[in-house]
């Protein structure tokens, strides 16, 4: 072989020993971005497991401030009302049965006696 051969095959060699090294340094940098991109992930799913949680609680909290005030303003009124409108005294307490809890109702019953 002649040293131009030789000289072409090493510097091919070369040539692939840098690429080689080149492919190695990419798959590692493929595997830190597969990292970063997993955590990003499970960062992401975790903010919207927190962020559901975080709404349910103000919906919750929401329904609770509303049934109390319909408690409150059905109390007020239960006072105001004429005693002779049975009717509308049975709506009144028939609805304040249903949004509070059985002590606070027993409660209430008791206080109007």
């Amino acid at each position: 072989m002649s040293t131009y051969c030789c000289d072409t095959v090493k510097s091919l060699e070369d040539k692939l020993c840098d690429k080689e090294a080149e492919c190695r340094h990419l798959r590692g940098r493929v595997g830190v971005a597969e990292a970063k991109l997993k955590s990003y992930k499970q960062t992401r799913d975790f903010a919207g497991v927190v962020t559901t949680r975080f709404s349910k609680m103000l919906r919750n909290l929401s329904d609770d401030i509303e049934e109390e005030m319909v408690v409150c303003t059905l109390t007020n009124y239960y006072d105001l009302i004429d005693k002779d409108d049975a009717d509308l005294m049975w709506a009144i307490d028939r609805v304040l049965q249903d949004f509070m809890t059985t002590e606070d109702y027993n409660s209430w019953k008791k206080g109007l006696s």
